[in-house]
């Protein structure tokens, strides 16, 4: 966490009373509209310069006394609040850790350890992880030696990861209201938005050629057994306690002990994060309901004893089982974003085993960059099962407020319309099957899996 405090005066409303806007420094696109020409500092120097040209105008010693008295308050009053706003703290306390879509609270403790009372308090904290970007609030007065607190209800909305929180803008009056105190404490903190896994419309069924009983499990024991059954060379993500260490330095690599399986399948999700494939911002994206579809799909077979395994542009886990294994999983997911390349981690053919169910979470644009992903998927189908879930983003984005997207979208779906359903169609098989997602144009969820046209 970054602490820092900085306090600056703002300059007397009436040398900005004609300034229509003044953009605050620190909160950039938030304008203050300030016309302040009957605000308290204005009118007490218009009231001290009419004092001041009546004293001249009548030679009056106690009007120049009055006038002179009336600027040296002014100038003790700047002087002794500017020290005072200097102790002020305040503290934020967040949770570090929570769910997409929850609702928490934020509590801000006020600390006003000088002997005067403040008013006016405005506050403005920048927090990424609501759809607004900031939360604000206001306090009318602080006692003199008092610490106020005040609790604000937000709901985390913008999506998963992690989400910046800070600085934290103060802005302070004295009780005459004739100066503002503009504080920036820079509590630069993370807050941690976990993904919230629901439950799709999604089969769990499997398929296991290795598989001699029936049912989801070949034995009641989820993991891996004990029974050896040879070696194979690393492949970087596997877990290295199953290296056979005597082995990997006679042959000079390292090379992996296997296990017969305790579980009935294999499950590969394939998470595409093509930047050019994707539309939309933050919560409201294609990339975030291609995540929560991953986490579904994982969390769903991972509670059936099956191995799950997912490869981004950015990552490869391997195949593992288990509540950690899931978490690692929600982890990875939750704070990945788009990449700029198109190849994953490693080569889809050297990570696509045999008897392998494999999903491939991706949208339905860009029909030119995703054929050959799909060549490949398809000549592994004769010994795998795979299924295609491509997102639809252009009737969710086919909408005024998106006219950006929906230029871009109207060509992009001709090309798909022409390219990619035909060749999908031509193609689809018992083991290579291809899902349409529309999304809820309301609620913003997934509405349908189908794999009807379009």
């Amino acid at each position: 966490m970054n602490r820092g405090v900085r306090v600056k005066v703002t300059p007397p409303r009436l040398l900005r009373s004609f300034a229509l806007k003044k953009k605050f420094q620190g909160l950039s696109g938030i304008y203050h509209y300030n016309l302040g020409l009957f605000e308290s500092f204005p009118l007490f120097i218009l009231f001290f310069i009419l004092l001041l040209i009546t004293a001249i105008l009548k030679d009056s010693t106690f009007l120049y006394s009055l006038s002179s008295a009336l600027m040296l308050y002014l100038l003790i009053t700047f002087f002794l609040i500017k020290s005072q706003v200097k102790r002020v703290r305040v503290r934020r306390i967040m949770k570090e850790t929570v769910f997409e879509n929850e609702m928490t609270f934020v509590t801000y403790k006020v600390s006003n350890p000088t002997n005067f009372k403040l008013s006016n308090i405005h506050f403005v904290d920048i927090f990424a992880a609501t759809e607004d970007g900031v939360v604000t609030f206001e306090i009318e007065r602080i006692n003199a030696n008092t610490i106020y607190q005040k609790d604000i209800e937000i709901k985390v909305n913008t999506g998963m990861g992690f989400k910046e929180t800070g600085p934290l803008m103060t802005y302070i009056s004295d009780p005459l209201n004739l100066f503002r105190f503009d504080i920036e404490y820079q509590q630069l903190e993370m807050m941690n938005v976990l993904p919230k896994v629901n439950e799709l419309p999604i089969s769990d069924e499997v398929n296991d050629t290795h598989s001699n009983l029936g049912g989801k499990y070949n034995i009641q024991v989820r993991g891996e057994s004990s029974n050896f059954i040879g070696t194979k060379e690393y492949v970087p993500g596997e877990p290295i306690k199953k290296v056979n260490w005597k082995l990997s330095l006679k042959q000079h690599k390292l090379i992996l002990n296997e296990y017969e399986k305790d579980t009935n399948a294999k499950v590969l999700i394939i998470l595409d994060l093509d930047k050019i494939k994707h539309f939309g911002k933050g919560a409201h994206s294609t990339w975030e309901y291609l995540k929560d579809i991953c986490l579904s799909v994982a969390n769903m077979h991972n509670h059936s004893g099956n191995l799950v395994s997912v490869i981004s542009q950015n990552f490869f886990i391997h195949y593992q089982t288990g509540r950690s294994h899931l978490e690692l999983l929600e982890k990875t997911i939750a704070t990945q974003g788009l990449s700029d390349k198109k190849e994953y981690a490693y080569p889809l053919s050297h990570v696509i085993e045999r008897d392998t169910n494999v999903f491939y979470l991706s949208t339905f644009v860009q029909a030119l960059r995703s054929i050959e992903d799909y060549e490949i998927l398809r000549r592994t189908s004769s010994f795998n099962k795979v299924r295609l879930f491509l997102i639809d983003p252009y009737k969710y984005y086919n909408k005024p407020e998106h006219k950006e997207f929906f230029v871009l979208l109207s060509s992009l779906k001709k090309i798909t319309d022409e390219k990619l359903l035909p060749y999908l169609k031509k193609n689809q098989s018992n083991n290579f099957k291809y899902n349409i997602i529309r999304i809820n144009n309301e609620n913003c969820y997934i509405e349908d899996l189908r794999t009807d046209d379009l």
